[in-house]
């Protein structure tokens, strides 16, 4: 019996012989490295890291490259610290000892001495390069003001121009930003190389699946078709779904064949781990827009697709459809796109319910029958509701929206933590609101640590516990933390200045995590739960003898062509 490989879920693949059909990209990325900056596109969890891993395992044993993995920074001084940090490491450990540089050089102020200082620890190491790599690049690049993304992308073609410095970079991205799109001379698309990572066809999917199982299951047919139809080709939910499989349903003893229906109760099951669900609630909150997550929902209602021709109803359909398309979430088939985003149709319909919605439509349905009063004028009606109903619009153009942080892993080696924290995009001076925060253990041993939210004075009043530790958190649990806020900063009626409630989030664990600061704005309308509320309330009131009087203009038109006083005519 083939022995099977390890899944490596949700972890990426560490290593060459866990890496399954990219030799054509990665012998690219290698080729590309000696040059020029290179650049690997994908979307996300389609094994971009896991491509970073194999690649620093294979300049390891060439001797060629110094890989150096950089940790996100806010700024290009920190960028610049990150990297001279990351060689100085590198050549500390190479040398056996700390690098040799003279004291009055310790601090860099411009990109001049930036590169000088890079040139004097390149020569302590003769004939290595240093290969600069940042995972999702473009998350970086749009967490930083225009200022700074601008100096970044100058200062990464400032390096690419300079041949006989020793330094190449790897960036892998999602999506390509508009700031690099629109930058000027464009440095990253007209000088490197880019790489794709595709999502596989039903074929190369079930290829992937037979390899990575072994003998240890046997697939039919339709098991392979219902994987591919849920997963999409893609990796990461791919092995989601087998991991499911393997370890989260129990087997009749003595058979090994997997079933379309028990691949079934995995995609059910697996839906609502929170290794997918976070991956695409985090994809959903912080990455796709309205517009963008209904292209998709109806994509995935449609086995055959959705056309341009189809979609008039959503703005820039056309622009939605291509950037999706270069995200690897649609994949374009002649004229129609079909959803290639792996567990998105069952995971909608699993956290997604329109439960609430129906009953109240018949209730507004009973309520308007049971109208007995005359018709009111439209004109009156549509005063009333148009007033109120701007008012709930804009309060909920500030309530609905909501972001989510990732903060970097952190931990000990064996107990990495992922710490997702969710909150709203603006709170509304005087009203109540909530800050989300998911820490998962990510790693291969308990972890034990404590989580604390806090505020900037004055700007907010805690209404809960802010902080709670977790302890034995086992690998793949995930530890919550609801922190209720009511904000205190000022926001006066469409107030121009801006106001912000400064938020710190602090993990502690077995090794220092560092704080993740932001801030939340405030809306320039105080109360805004309220006034959504009585303006819900209003339009609802008004648009009911409203909608009354426009059916029955529909069914009964000859009473609106009645001459004046016939009905008192009747009456006599």
């Amino acid at each position: 019996m083939t022995t099977p490989r390890p899944l490596y879920f949700p972890d990426p693949v560490p290593d060459r012989a866990n890496l399954y059909d990219r030799s054509p990209v990665l012998a690219d990325v290698l080729d590309s490295l000696r040059y020029r900056t290179t650049v690997v596109l994908g979307g996300r969890l389609i094994g971009k890291t896991s491509l970073l891993n194999v690649v620093a395992q294979s300049t390891e044993e060439h001797g060629e490259f110094a890989m150096v993995r950089l940790a996100p920074a806010d700024s290009r001084a920190m960028f610049m610290a990150e990297i001279l940090d990351g060689i100085s490491q590198w050549v500390n450990d190479w040398c056996n000892g700390p690098a040799q540089l003279p004291a009055q050089e310790q601090s860099v102020g411009t990109v001049a001495q930036f590169c000088q200082r890079i040139a004097m620890l390149a020569e302590q190491v003769t004939g290595v390069v240093f290969l600069l790599c940042v995972d999702e690049f473009d998350s970086l690049v749009q967490t930083w003001d225009e200022h700074e993304a601008r100096s970044v992308l100058e200062l990464i073609e400032h390096l690419a121009t300079m041949p006989k410095l020793p330094v190449r970079f790897l960036l892998t991205m999602s999506t390509i930003p508009d700031l690099v799109l629109r930058s000027f001379r464009s440095p990253i698309l007209n000088q490197s190389k880019i790489v794709t990572l595709e999502a596989w066809d039903a074929d190369e999917a079930a290829r992937f699946i037979e390899w990575l199982v072994g003998d240890q299951v046997i697939f039919d047919e339709a098991a392979l078709a219902a994987v591919f139809a849920a997963a999409g080709g893609h990796p990461y939910f791919t092995k989601a779904v087998l991991d499911t499989l393997l370890t989260g349903l129990p087997y009749t003893p003595g058979s090994r064949y997997v079933s379309a229906e028990r691949v079934a109760a995995a995609i059910h099951q697996v839906v609502r781990s929170p290794e997918v669900d976070l991956a695409l609630g985090n994809l959903l909150g912080a990455h796709l827009s309205a517009d963008a997550v209904a292209l998709l929902d109806r994509a995935g209602n449609s086995p055959a697709g959705v056309s341009g021709r189809g979609l008039g109803d959503l703005p820039a359909a056309g622009q939605l459809l291509g950037s999706l398309q270069a995200e690897g979430l649609l994949l374009k088939q002649g004229d129609r796109f079909l959803l290639r985003l792996g567990l998105w149709r069952a995971w909608r319909a699993a956290s997604l319910s329109f439960s609430t919605r129906r009953p109240l439509l018949r209730r507004i349905g009973r309520a308007s029958r049971r109208i007995g009063f005359k018709r009111a004028t439209s004109g009156v009606l549509w005063a009333a509701v148009t007033v109120p109903l701007v008012a709930f619009v804009i309060s909920t153009a500030y309530l609905e929206p909501e972001r989510t942080i990732v903060a970097r892993p952190c931990g000990a080696p064996d107990a990495r933590l992922a710490v997702y924290a969710t909150y709203p995009a603006y709170a509304s001076s005087g009203d109540r609101q909530q800050i989300d925060i998911v820490v998962v253990n990510n790693g291969s041993a308990d972890a034990n640590g404590s989580v604390l939210v806090s505020f900037s004075a004055g700007q907010a009043q805690q209404d809960s516990a802010n902080g709670t530790t977790f302890t034995g958190l086992r690998p793949g649990e995930q530890a919550t933390l609801d922190v209720d806020l009511t904000t205190t900063a000022p926001a006066g009626w469409l107030n121009p200045s801006r106001s912000y409630v400064g938020v710190e989030l602090a993990v502690s664990a077995t090794t220092a995590c560092r704080a993740q600061r932001w801030s939340i704005n405030v809306a320039p309308i105080p109360h805004l739960q309220l006034i959504q509320k009585v303006a819900g309330t209003a339009v609802l009131v008004f648009l009911i003898p409203l909608a009354v009087d426009l059916v029955a203009r529909r069914m009964f038109p000859e009473r609106d062509s009645s001459p004046p006083g016939a009905d008192m005519a009747k009456g006599n």
